[in-house]
């Protein structure tokens, strides 16, 4: 069991990490292929696309609709891979909890949620076993991951499995405030709110340079590349932390009642 363990935590790193670097290539893709255009005549580019069926015309669509945004194309890309690096560290921890519960089913009870499963999957003949156990520990896993912020996503972690992560204070207060500019971007267009800057207030993080009412649109673009890094050794930290744990965790449960 604690091999399989072992094996299904790797699996899960390695996927995150070949999304993020998918992630990555993607971004820097399009910044390139923004360049070349900057430095091509509309003309040439007409003639290249012109060998392929209304190319050139869908082309122009999608130029002239970015250029009525107030953004461009070069932070529309940003501000789309600052959402999809944020969104696959969270998959990542989920993923975690969902092989550590399946593993360790025990560790569900050490947790502060109570199990919510309609009576119907019980009395249904098209739900088997498996079914209930995958909506159980799901459910035990979206409530961790659906709490108020991120650090309190890894609080929660390490107490449902009593486990302890040593990360820095300096680099939570990096994820946390790319927690917050992830929310900001997906509700509020990226436009600074009083709740952004109150969470900031409250973890005592200086705001005196953010205005309400202005756009993060700078803040990321220069931090993009050192938030998702800071987040990867995040990840790194927690997944190899419970590999390496993976022996006290297996003994822990099998005394757990």
């Amino acid at each position: 069991m604690i091999k399989g363990f072992e094996i299904a935590i790797l699996k899960a790193l390695r996927a995150y990490s070949d999304k993020v670097l998918g992630i990555h290539s993607f971004q820097l893709y399009n910044h390139y292929l923004t360049v070349i255009k900057s430095n091509i005549n509309e003309s040439d580019i007409e003639k290249i696309l012109n060998n392929t069926e209304s190319a050139y015309e869908n082309y122009k669509s999608v130029v002239d609709e970015i250029e009525k945004s107030d953004k461009g194309y070069d932070m529309m890309n940003i501000e789309s891979a600052y959402k999809l690096y944020f969104q696959s560290f969270e998959e990542l921890l989920f993923d975690i909890i969902y092989i550590s519960f399946s593993f360790y089913p025990k560790y569900m009870g050490l947790s502060e949620t109570k199990n919510e499963i309609p009576l119907n999957k019980f009395f249904d003949d098209s739900y088997e076993i498996n079914d209930i156990r995958d909506f159980i520990i799901s459910q035990k896993a979206k409530k961790i991951i659906q709490s108020n912020n991120v650090l309190d996503i890894i609080s929660k972690i390490e107490r449902s499995f009593s486990i302890k992560f040593e990360i820095k204070k300096e680099i939570l207060e990096i994820l946390f405030i790319s927690s917050l500019n992830r929310n900001l971007l997906t509700h509020n267009n990226g436009k600074i709110n009083e709740i952004y800057l109150d969470q900031l207030k409250r973890k005592n993080i200086d705001t005196k340079n953010l205005i309400k009412g202005n756009d993060i649109n700078k803040i990321i673009e220069q931090t993009i590349i050192s938030d998702y890094k800071n987040q990867r050794e995040i990840a790194e930290e927690i997944a190899m932390e419970f590999f390496n744990d993976s022996t006290r965790l297996f003994n822990h449960h099998s005394k757990l009642t």
